[in-house]
């Protein structure tokens, strides 16, 4: 729907100026983080890209493991 839409934008934007227009990725890509989570689409672009849910439990789980840590030296 939508994002077939964009697509086909970029691409007929990407032929008449692509040397700005082949510039331009998901957000993903120019974050470094995917803010789609769970609607990210099945045929993205770049899965290895970590959506926010994935990182905001990376650092849950590190400051878990800190406090523990400090806890522990008290």
């Amino acid at each position: 729907e939508m994002q077939e839409m964009a697509r086909k934008i970029l691409k007929l934007t990407r032929e008449v100026c692509p040397e700005i227009f082949n510039r331009i990725e998901c957000r993903g890509y120019n974050l470094g983080v995917c803010p789609e989570n769970e609607n990210r689409p099945r045929f993205c672009y770049h899965p290895e890209i970590p959506s926010k849910k994935e990182i905001k439990k990376t650092w849950k789980n590190r400051g878990k493991s800190i406090l523990e840590q400090k806890m522990r030296f008290k």
